[in-house]
């Protein structure tokens, strides 16, 4: 199953310590990625690139604590991916 890491949060900004978030986001991220070591980490942009119009078939979307609102909406667009969430710390 491909997975893919949803870095986006409400708002369209991004996190992660290569776009100068506070230190606690940067842990939270880096966190994610010694957990999530098979895992794409992506913005909704390069996520929907990915997808193309697929339905999700065959993929995990861990949304992080920033966007879980994000949800509902990704569930409609790919019915088909599983949806998880990683809101650790």
């Amino acid at each position: 199953m491909k997975q893919y890491f949803l870095t986006e949060v409400a708002g369209g900004v991004v996190q992660g310590h290569d776009f100068g978030s506070s230190k606690m986001a940067t842990d939270y991220f880096d966190q994610a990625q010694k957990i999530y070591l098979q895992a794409e980490f992506v913005n909704l942009v390069r996520l929907n690139i990915a997808l193309q119009n697929k339905e999700g078939s065959g993929t995990e979307i861990v949304l992080n604590k920033y966007n879980n609102q994000l949800e509902s909406e990704l569930k409609i667009k790919y019915p088909e991916a599983k949806i998880s969430h990683f809101d650790q710390f």
